[in-house]
């Protein structure tokens, strides 16, 4: 009982802390204060750390399975910023998918571009809240009693503006959600 009470406090503080974090982001970002720092860093380095930590709170049987493509595992980009975007997006495939399901985090890089999905198989997002997807404190109708505060993907959208880069998406009820960011070299 006492190993259920404390992880359910543990989940409570999680989200507490993520739900401060985001304000923050928010406040900085309206008050235009992020400074972006781009410079080389290792993508797959900083993909498999990041999968590593989000395993951590997954769901029963929830498997993150992070792949690269290309040789090459180096990028301009802002680890900071681009950090907070993956782990934002992944956390939303973990909480809006089930148990037994699996995520899939894939980077790419080419001569080109630096190309990085998150695709999960969850609730999806209904088509008409799709629209204002990116709308702060903005939430789906399907999302029921899942919390959240509606700032995560309004934040990532900016970093990844920050960044230089795109965010797409694509989602269908019912058959899971997939975000793509794209940055240029």
């Amino acid at each position: 009982a006492v190993t259920k009470h404390t992880s359910r406090i543990k989940s409570a503080v999680q989200l507490l802390n993520n739900i401060l974090n985001d304000f923050l982001s928010l406040e900085k970002l309206e008050a235009g204060v992020v400074v972006v720092n781009q410079q080389k860093i290792n993508v797959v380095h900083l993909g498999e750390e990041i999968t590593g930590e989000m395993q951590m709170i997954c769901k029963k049987n929830q498997h993150i399975v992070y792949q690269h493509t290309g040789a090459n595992a180096e990028f301009e980009l802002d680890a900071h910023l681009l950090k907070s975007s993956i782990i934002n997006l992944i956390s939303n495939a973990i909480k809006y998918s089930g148990e037994d399901t699996f995520i899939e985090f894939t980077t790419e890089i080419t001569d080109t571009e630096c190309t990085i999905v998150i695709r999960d198989n969850g609730i999806g997002i209904p088509e008409e809240d799709q629209k204002n997807l990116f709308e702060p404190f903005f939430r789906a109708h399907n999302t029921g009693n899942i919390p959240g505060t509606g700032l995560g993907l309004n934040i990532v959208k900016r970093y990844v503006a920050l960044m230089g880069g795109e965010l797409e998406y694509w989602s269908a009820i019912h058959k899971g959600t997939s975000f793509k960011m794209t940055f240029q070299k």
